[in-house]
């Protein structure tokens, strides 16, 4: 069953201002450089801040529109040996934590401030509200199942997995049965309704990398898209390059995606780009019994290498 997320006002206004107090007391001690977290914008949203004194801390926030995961960021801090200060709520933790199980980025050299999370609302449909409604929304939490970001309506972890301090007390948390209803719809479809679907779909995308650069699964060093030589994807904006950059990328995160539905949310064409992505999460908890296969695991099963495998050949290379 779906969960029903809903918002706690009163438990964001004490948790920013745990974090604040947090964020002040890492950066005046020295224990980090900068601190992750987010700012008001100048719409009014919540954007990506990067606190590098005490007083930057002051403008830190946590309300319905924290939408952003902040731990793609780290990516750009890799050089040096700086401490980071990062906040994550539970789905952000959730691509905190495939950062980590990729070894793309050193855990020691992180302090990481968890914030139990009651849902986030989406931004872009928030920007729709008329002013009065989107007003009440944000001041009393009074809001729509449809309002909130996709993957409120299944999330399991509430609760940041990977954290140093938290900041407010634990969301109860609730079992909820994963179900795949896009892929179901897909599975539904013929294989030449699948082919016009797609064919549709990529037709329209105009490649600016968003949901690559956004995609925490997304961490190589390397982007074998971005190569010259050899030259795996070809400049030109047709549909078969479209759908070649999309298939690679859905089958490059095959078995890491968190399904954070983050790719779709910044995709400025508004592709439904985690129909493919749901697809290959529910073959996996099917064909793997995973039962959770968006939360990262040590070692994944796609990454998994068994000499028993029925497809291995002793002395095969």
């Amino acid at each position: 069953m779906p969960r029903k997320p809903m918002l706690d006002i009163e438990r964001m206004r004490s948790a920013e201002e745990a974090l604040r107090r947090e964020a002040r007391r890492l950066l005046a001690d020295g224990v980090v450089s900068v601190f992750l977290g987010h700012e008001e914008g100048w719409d009014g949203l919540a954007v990506p801040s990067f606190a590098a004194s005490p007083e930057d801390a002051e403008r830190l926030v946590w309300n319905p529109l924290c939408a952003s995961h902040l731990a793609k960021y780290l990516l750009d801090r890799l050089a040096g040996d700086e401490k980071v200060g990062i906040a994550v709520n539970g789905c952000g933790s959730l691509a905190l934590d495939r950062i980590l199980k990729d070894r793309r980025f050193p855990r020691e050299r992180l302090y990481v401030v968890g914030i139990p999370c009651t849902g986030i609302l989406d931004p872009a449909r928030v920007a729709d509200l008329p002013p009065e409604r989107r007003r009440e929304v944000l001041e009393t939490g009074r809001a729509e199942a449809e309002l909130f970001l996709d993957r409120c309506s299944w999330c399991d972890v509430p609760n940041p997995v990977v954290s140093d301090i938290l900041v407010g007390e634990p969301v109860a948390e609730e079992p909820v049965v994963h179900e795949y209803p896009r892929a179901a719809r897909l599975e539904a479809m013929s294989l030449e309704q699948r082919f016009e679907h797609f064919k549709d779909l990529y037709e329209r995308c105009i490649r600016c990398f968003a949901c690559r650069n956004v995609c925490p699964a997304c961490s190589c060093r390397e982007c074998c898209l971005d190569q010259w030589e050899p030259l795996w994807l070809g400049r030109a904006t047709s549909v078969p390059e479209q759908q070649m950059f999309h298939f690679i990328r859905a089958f490059d995160v095959a078995g890491r995606c968190i399904r954070c539905g983050e790719c779709e949310r910044v995709c400025p064409m508004g592709l439904p780009l985690m129909d493919f992505n749901d697809k290959l999460l529910k073959d996996i908890a099917e064909l793997f019994g995973v039962e959770r296969p968006h939360v990262p695991a040590d070692v994944e099963p796609l990454g998994r290498f068994d000499p028993q495998d029925p497809d291995f050949e002793e002395g095969a290379e």
